[in-house]
């Protein structure tokens, strides 16, 4: 197998995460990655890493990146292990437990001591990881190039009810309160669905569709806008965490999240899909 020099990346590579194989170590998995845009390079397995002058994407590139014309780099399960390995991932784990954050592979961004969690493609494939960022309010960052809207958060795969809410903690909230087999909760990146989104829900083909939003503005509007973008794929009920305390599933007690969306099927006229 052709081994991939720091050169060929720059020359040839696409988008802003660019794999080649370290100098540093005998490696033919190309275990280094180069950031063209910082002008920076780590290598996930030795360690090693050193910068790169001179070398950023052009705006050509980055428009393509940004519009999903240029995918994504994707990376090996065991890449996570590098988050694993930089202490424990104390924020999830008080917030959903260590079971749960383990599962989620959680953990901690090596350059800044941020919460991270894994981000993944439809296909299961791992695109990187999202860092939580402290502040008035959290902000998330994304891996550069990945479009949120063209996935959810969760694992994607057919199921009779399919759970919508808004982020990656409502889904781990969910989690740790047990998911019933025949569930599938997906976190939209935000509130609300876009036109990929939607096609990927019709794929998994649900009998019916949970909109789980935050209970506020946002996402009043976005469980009502979903009604009327999944009416030809499943009927859409609409649940309201304020009716057992919370404005989302990780501010109610853990019995109440699971119970309160099956009493809400259960009052409906789809209760044979709960």
């Amino acid at each position: 197998m052709k081994k991939i020099t720091l050169d060929e990346a720059l020359s040839h590579g696409r988008g802003t995460e660019r794999p080649f194989c370290c100098p540093v170590h005998d490696d033919s998995n190309a275990s280094a990655s180069l950031n063209v845009g910082k002008g920076v390079w780590y290598c996930h397995a030795c360690k090693a890493n050193g910068t790169v002058e001179g070398h950023v994407p052009s705006v050509e590139e980055i428009i393509k990146i940004l519009a999903g014309e240029i995918e994504p780099r994707t990376y090996p399960e065991s890449w996570l292990d590098l988050f694993d390995a930089h202490g424990p991932s104390t924020y999830w784990a008080k917030r959903f437990g260590e079971e749960t954050a383990n599962k989620h592979r959680c953990g901690t961004s090596y350059e800044n001591g941020m919460p991270t969690y894994p981000m993944r493609d439809s296909l299961g494939r791992l695109l990187g990881v999202v860092t939580r960022h402290e502040g008035e309010k959290a902000k998330y960052m994304y891996p550069a190039g990945v479009r949120t809207s063209a996935t959810f958060y969760g694992a994607y795969k057919p199921s009779r009810v399919v759970v919508l809410v808004e982020g990656a903690g409502d889904v781990m909230a969910l989690e740790q309160a047990g998911i019933p087999d025949h569930w599938t909760v997906l976190g939209c990146f935000g509130s609300g669905l876009h036109a990929p989104q939607i096609q990927l829900l019709a794929d998994l083909a649900p009998k019916l569709v949970i909109a789980a939003f935050d209970d506020d503005e946002a996402g009043w509007g976005a469980s009502e806008r979903a009604t009327f973008q999944l009416n030809d794929i499943a009927p859409v009920l609409s649940h309201q965490w304020s009716t057992v305390g919370g404005n989302d599933p990780g501010d109610v007690e853990i019995g109440k999240r699971i119970t309160s969306i099956q009493k809400l099927i259960a009052s409906s006229p789809y209760n044979k899909h709960s």
